[in-house]
C-alpha cells in the first residue's frame, strides 16, 4: 500500500512538471513586452516609403527564440530583426518599412512574430492614414490611333499636396513605346505640366504601360500614371475572340471589319475550321466598315473551343486573320436570330451553306 501511495505521488510530480513545462511554452508571449505596442505611422502620402522601429524585450528569466516574423500585407510592409535569440532582460529592434503604393484611406494590418516552441505568438498591429501626395489631371490615358489617324499627345498636369524636396523627373520614365517630356519647364509655384506621346515603334494592338514618376529627391514620393494605346491595325476585327453560350444551340454573332489603312485591304478567303460555324456579309453603307455575320449551331457542352474563323487579305501585315470562337459555359445566352437566307457557299460572298 505505501509503495502503491509512493508510486503515485511520483507520477503526480511527474505529471505537474510537464504541465508546468507545457504552460510555459505555450504562454512564452507573456513574457516579451513591445515598445510601442502598436504601430501608428499617421498620414502617409501614397507611394511614400517610413520607416519605424520597435523594441522587442525579453522581460523573463529564460531565453527566448524569435522564428520569421510575417506580415498581413507582404507587398507593402517589410520586417527585418537585428537578431533572433533574445537573452533574458535584454532587447532586440524589429525594424518595418511601410510603403502603401496607390491605395488610398485607412490601412490596418498586423506583424505575426511566432516565438518558438510556443503555441500562441506575438501579434503587433500596424495602422496607417493613407493621402494622395498629389493632384493629376488625368492618371490614365487612352490612346486610340491607326495609319489613318496617328495618336496625339496627352498634357498631364500635377499639383503635390506637400512641400516638395525636388521636382518630379518625368524625362527618366520614356520608354520605346512612350515619349514623356516636360510640357513647359517647371517654375516656382506653379503646377507642374509634361506630355506623354505614344511613338513609330508602338505595336499593333492594345498595350498598357504603367509609369511610376519619381522626384530628383528621394524623399519625395513618386506619382503613378497609366497609358493604354489600342494600335489598330490595317484591318481592325473585332470582337476577338468570340464567345458563345452552350446554354443554347443556335446562336448569332457579328463581326466588325474596319479599314483603318489609306490602303484599300482587300479580304480574299474567308473559312471556319468548324463546319458548325456559318458566316455572310451583311449589307452596310459604310465604306470603311463591314460586318460580318457569324451563326453557330449544334453547341455544346463538350469542348471549349470551336476553332478559327480564318480571314486571309492581301495586305502584306495581314496575310492571315485568325479569330477565335470560344464558347463559356457561364455566358447568358442570348436570343436567337434568323438564319442566314441559304446562298451558295462560297469562300468571299458566304460561308452558310445551302439549306
Amino acid at each position: 500500500m505505501t509503495a502503491r501511495i509512493s508510486r503515485f505521488r511520483t507520477e503526480l510530480i511527474v505529471a505537474l512538471g510537464l504541465t508546468l513545462v507545457a504552460h510555459y511554452a505555450a504562454g512564452s508571449s507573456q513574457f516579451v513586452r513591445i515598445d510601442p505596442g502598436r504601430v501608428d505611422f499617421g498620414a502617409v502620402y501614397a507611394e511614400q516609403d517610413v520607416r519605424q522601429e520597435v523594441v522587442i524585450r525579453n522581460v523573463g528569466s529564460s531565453p527566448l527564440v524569435l522564428e520569421e516574423p510575417t506580415a498581413s500585407c507582404p507587398a507593402c510592409l517589410r520586417i527585418d530583426l537585428s537578431a533572433r535569440t533574445l537573452p533574458p532582460q535584454e532587447a532586440i529592434v524589429l525594424t518595418l518599412d511601410y510603403n502603401p503604393g496607390p491605395d488610398l484611406g485607412d490601412h490596418h494590418l498586423h506583424v505575426d512574430i511566432p516565438l518558438s516552441g510556443a503555441e500562441d505568438s506575438v501579434l503587433l498591429p500596424v495602422s496607417a492614414s493613407v493621402l494622395p501626395a498629389y493632384r493629376i489631371s488625368h492618371d490614365y490615358l487612352y490612346f486610340d490611333q491607326s495609319d489613318l489617324h496617328p495618336a496625339q499627345s496627352a498634357v498631364i498636369q500635377v499639383v503635390p499636396e506637400f512641400e516638395m524636396f525636388g521636382q518630379p523627373d518625368p524625362d527618366s520614365v520614356s520608354t520605346p513605346y512612350y515619349a514623356v517630356a516636360w510640357a513647359t519647364p517647371p517654375s516656382d509655384g506653379a503646377p507642374y505640366r509634361f506630355t506623354i506621346s505614344p511613338t513609330d515603334a508602338m505595336p499593333r494592338g492594345l498595350t498598357t504601360r504603367e509609369f511610376l514618376v519619381p522626384s530628383s529627391d528621394p524623399r519625395d514620393p513618386p506619382f503613378r500614371i497609366v497609358a493604354a494605346t489600342l494600335n489598330r491595325p490595317p484591318l481592325h476585327i473585332y470582337p476577338s475572340p468570340v464567345t458563345v453560350s452552350s446554354r443554347n444551340a443556335e446562336q448569332f454573332r457579328i463581326l466588325f471589319i474596319e479599314q483603318t489603312s489609306p490602303q484599300l485591304v482587300e479580304i480574299l478567303t474567308i473559312e471556319s475550321e468548324d463546319p458548325r460555324i456559318r458566316w455572310e456579309f451583311s449589307s452596310t453603307i459604310l465604306p470603311d466598315k463591314r460586318l460580318l455575320n457569324l451563326y453557330i449551331v449544334n453547341v455544346g457542352r463538350e469542348t471549349e473551343t470551336l476553332g478559327d474563323v480564318v480571314i486571309s487579305t492581301d495586305h502584306e501585315e495581314q496575310r492571315e486573320i485568325r479569330v477565335p470562337v470560344v464558347i463559356d459555359n457561364e455566358q447568358q445566352a442570348r436570343a436567337r436570330l434568323p438564319q442566314p437566307a441559304g446562298f451558295v457557299a462560297s469562300r468571299t460572298r458566304c460561308g452558310c451553306g445551302p439549306r
